[in-house]
């Protein structure tokens, strides 16, 4: 019995830890598996530059990065055309998030 409630314990911590990984806020994400682009705001500009920026997540515990608009704009766009958004995730193990600017 004893042994029983430590491998119900192990399987229960095991699976917070899977459940508690990297999950990345996307409109399409997959359990296993998340590759999406899709689009953010527009503004009034044209789109002749880009700029990219990007975050990323390890275990859920580790996050670096800057991803906001102002990063991808990085001072060489002062008016926003559209703005796209990607998210990448492997397992809950290993997830990215990036944004792209669009502007003059």
């Amino acid at each position: 019995m004893k042994n029983s409630l430590r491998a119900i314990a192990c399987v229960a911590a095991m699976g917070g830890v899977l459940l508690s990984g990297c999950i990345v806020a996307s409109p399409a994400a997959g359990f296993i598996f998340t590759q999406v682009k899709y689009p953010g705001d527009l503004g009034p500009g044209t789109g002749s530059n880009m700029g990219h920026s990007e975050c990323m997540s390890v275990l859920g515990w580790v996050a670096i990065g800057d991803a906001s608009i102002q990063a991808a704009a990085g001072g060489k766009i002062n008016s926003i055309h559209h703005v796209d958004h990607q998210a990448f995730q492997v397992l809950g193990i290993f997830g990215t998030w990036g944004t792209d600017v669009y502007g003059q």
